[in-house]
């Protein structure tokens, strides 16, 4: 499977916090920008639960890592199957001024994620740097 989505971006921040942040469940509810509950699942990763039922909005189960530096996940979203399953990695790496981080994800084209991946690590770089996310209420989001 190849990737058909790839971003980055440099947090001011060392990699260990960005670690913490995107495998911790408390701390990525902490900087979700849609208000997402974050659950640890058994044998690792997260679920996702809607902010307004709790319901499961993405499984995100853990599929292999390398700790600090490459993390590999299953997605699993609620709202669509995905022929051929999908799954997201994480690499960070270091920076002059703190983490570089890729993200990157397969078969993802059917599943209307938009510009979702974009304000995720957008709300994370704004948390570590300055402790508030990007979080949006739903009835603001456009």
């Amino acid at each position: 499977m190849s990737s058909d989505l790839q971003i980055h971006t440099f947090i001011r921040a060392p990699r260990e916090a960005v670690w913490a942040a995107i495998t911790e469940a408390d701390r990525v509810a902490a900087f979700h920008p849609a208000g997402m509950q974050a659950k640890a699942l058994p044998g690792g990763g997260i679920a996702l639960h809607r902010p307004d039922d709790g319901s499961v909005f993405i499984r995100e189960p853990l599929l292999s890592q390398e700790v600090g530096t490459r993390l590999e996940l299953g997605f699993e979203p609620a709202w669509a199957d995905v022929p051929g399953g999908s799954k997201v990695v994480i690499e960070l790496s270091d920076d002059a001024l703190g983490t570089k981080v890729t993200l990157s994800q397969t078969n993802c084209a059917a599943l209307g994620i938009g510009d979702n991946w974009d304000r995720f690590l957008a709300s994370l770089k704004s948390w570590l740097e300055t402790g508030e996310s990007l979080y949006r209420a739903p009835e603001s989001a456009a």
